[in-house]
């Protein structure tokens, strides 16, 4: 096997198992840390259980710009 044919081989079987690493990290970590938890629960009639107190401004995640064309024709 030729030098160059060596260190390509060596290149992708790095890469192989960068990407494979990356894969199996990627399920471990996205099955517990990122995925939200919900408990289901019959409704029912009830108080309030929860108070939530905050002081500040709230800012929309997204502005939407809207814009008024004033064409007018005459008839």
């Amino acid at each position: 096997m030729g030098n160059s044919k060596k260190k390509y081989l060596i290149t992708i079987v790095i890469i192989i198992l960068v990407l494979a690493g990356g894969f199996f990290l990627y399920q471990l970590i996205g099955k517990n840390g990122s995925n939200p938890k919900f408990r289901m629960v019959k409704v029912e009639r009830g108080e309030i259980n929860f108070v939530v107190t905050a002081t500040g401004t709230i800012n929309p995640v997204i502005n939407v710009l809207t814009y008024r064309l004033n064409i007018s024709k005459k008839i």
